[in-house]
């Protein structure tokens, strides 16, 4: 039996495999992609999807419109979503009159690109540290649970991980072969991240690092590197305009969008992340901590300090795109959990070199019974964190199917609470509020704000232009109060005088009759209330409370 033989049955195991792990990856991003589709007068629970839908829709290829007049995100997925739109509508598949049509064709694409991605960190780990990796980085990548949730939104984060896994993918095939094709390659995916989400533009890092370092015993040598560099550079470039061409054609408003962003991450997002302290440590301890899971984040950074002591050198191109892209985010005020996301294929292949690192080396254990004992005990834990990992996911993933904890709310109050009480909102409604009205859900406050009067079994009350107005709940004589943990969470964290004083009368003159939440639970193991996870992690499972006046 020739060698090729032997190998055969392995590799179409090894396929076979992957095959599950995809199939697993695209059900759990599919899963729930109905959820808070837009209703007549409104949109969906999620704030940004609409700004991402309206600008894909400035989009007609047929006509010859190109410009989506929004640019402060790169343009690569606007371009994506329109296309699905046209060539759905030639099928009969979209209703090109129908918004929430429009919602699915993009949320189609984030959730396909997500799983697509599982494949481009398999082919990474393939080519730097072998097939076993390979298998292991594509299951993590196809259950890391900030990835899954954000797959299910039609917004550029989904597509971002996609192209940067695909550079690193072809980064990672120039430590065994420094071609010129394979630097316009990788440069090519590295502008086309970049067109998607600016700052998923510095996996240009990755290739760069692999043309300078290559393989320890490689053929690549900094003499020769110049025209390489220049490959990956140009490239870059073109990517970049071909995925965002407003830069050069329209560049007053692609200029507009882009310094709107910088200066956003510069100035903070209000209450949301004040008071958080560093950066770095706020992304670790919040969004990988909840983002990945305890059991992952710690097999990615003992992958991370493997990989950077390999005497190989192959992963140093992956290693220098996530330091540099941790230390860029980290700078910025603004610190939502999605920024996390292209992080994921590098961490995937970390933790999966962990895996496998580690287990070589508790083989080299002098005693043979003591190496197997500690191989079969370190593989009893990793099979326990891919179990924790797949529960959280799923736990995670569930909630775009359940009832929605504001529609849950207003229920509530339909059935128990008598027409024509007094109901008190401490802020203007928004995506956040219990769902009376789908114009609550509108990116305009004054739209928001006058779908309240058009609510006729039940005066609602609040300040829109002063939150947490604890004079006007007092003299409003309110029945009920209803919070959500979006309103309070912050304000309460920050010690907001105004909020303070609104919650004290709260908590003195009302009681808690109703909270609209479910812990996350999945397999047996229960992950916590959901009012832990970060800001943008929680779209799907806000906590609404309903108080009531005490008689």
């Amino acid at each position: 039996m020739t060698e090729r033989e032997r190998a055969q049955p392995v590799s179409l195991l090894y396929a076979f495999v992957l095959a599950i792990v995809f199939a697993t990856a695209l059900g759990v991003r599919v899963w729930g992609l109905h959820w808070s589709l837009p209703k007549s007068g409104g949109f969906s629970f999620h704030p940004d999807e609409i700004f991402q839908i309206a600008a894909a829709m400035r989009i007609d290829f047929l006509n010859g419109r190109f410009n989506p007049g929004f640019y402060n995100y790169g343009a690569m997925y606007l371009y994506l979503v329109s296309l699905a739109t046209t060539l759905g509508t030639g099928f009969g598949l979209v209703d090109p009159a129908g918004l929430a049509d429009r919602y699915m064709a993009g949320r189609i694409i984030s959730a396909v690109l997500g799983a697509a991605t599982v494949y481009l960190v398999y082919l990474a780990a393939v080519r730097l540290y072998g097939e076993p990796t390979g298998l292991i980085a594509a299951a993590f990548a196809a259950v890391a649970p900030i990835a899954v949730v954000h797959s299910h939104f039609a917004t550029v984060d989904s597509a971002a991980g996609f192209w940067v896994a695909a550079c690193l993918a072809a980064s990672a095939a120039l430590s065994r072969e420094p071609s010129l094709k394979l630097c316009a390659l990788a440069g090519l995916f590295a502008g086309f991240a970049g067109a998607t989400k600016y700052t998923a533009a510095i996996v240009l890092v990755a290739p760069l690092v692999g043309v300078f370092v290559g393989p320890r015993n490689g053929p690549v040598q900094a003499g020769q590197s110049p025209k390489r560099v220049a490959m990956v550079v140009g490239m870059a470039a073109l990517g970049f305009l071909i995925g965002n061409p407003g830069a050069v054609l329209w560049p007053g408003e692609f200029l507009r969008g882009f310094l709107y962003e910088y200066h956003h991450a510069g100035a903070g997002h209000g209450l949301v992340f004040a008071g958080t302290g560093s950066g770095w440590m706020f992304h670790l301890k919040s969004s990988l901590r909840f983002g990945l899971g305890a059991p992952l984040l710690i097999l990615g950074l003992a992958g991370v300090a493997a990989m950077a002591a390999d005497r190989s050198r192959r992963g140093w191109g992956t290693l220098a795109f996530a330091a540099s892209y941790y230390l860029l985010i980290g700078f910025a005020q603004v610190r939502f959990a999605r920024y996390v996301i292209p992080l994921i294929p590098a961490l995937s292949v970390a933790s999966a070199f962990a895996v496998t690192d580690i287990h070589r080396r508790l083989g080299g254990i002098r005693n043979p019974g003591a190496a197997r004992a500690a191989r079969c005990l370190w593989v009893t834990g990793c099979c326990a964190a891919v179990y924790y990992t797949l529960s959280y996911c799923v736990a995670l993933d569930r909630r775009f199917t359940l009832a929605d904890p504001r529609e849950e709310a207003a229920a509530w109050v339909e059935r128990h609470a008598p027409t024509g009480v007094v109901i008190a909102l401490p802020t203007a409604p928004w995506f956040y509020s219990p769902a009376f009205r789908p114009e609550f859900t509108h990116f305009r406050r004054e739209k928001a704000v006058a779908a309240l009067a058009e609510i006729k079994e039940y005066k609602l009350v609040t300040n829109a232009q002063t939150p947490w107005d604890a004079h006007l709940l007092r003299s409003s004589g309110a029945d009920y109060v209803i919070i959500s943990d979006y309103e309070s969470q912050d304000a309460e964290r920050t010690r907001d005088t105004d909020a303070t004083d609104y919650m004290r009368l709260v908590n003195g003159r009302y009681a808690p009759v109703s909270v609209s939440a479910a812990p996350l639970r999945w397999g047996g193991l229960d992950f916590g209330p959901t009012r832990r996870l970060p800001h943008d992690m929680k779209y799907a499972a806000p906590t609404l409370t309903v108080y009531r006046r005490r008689t």
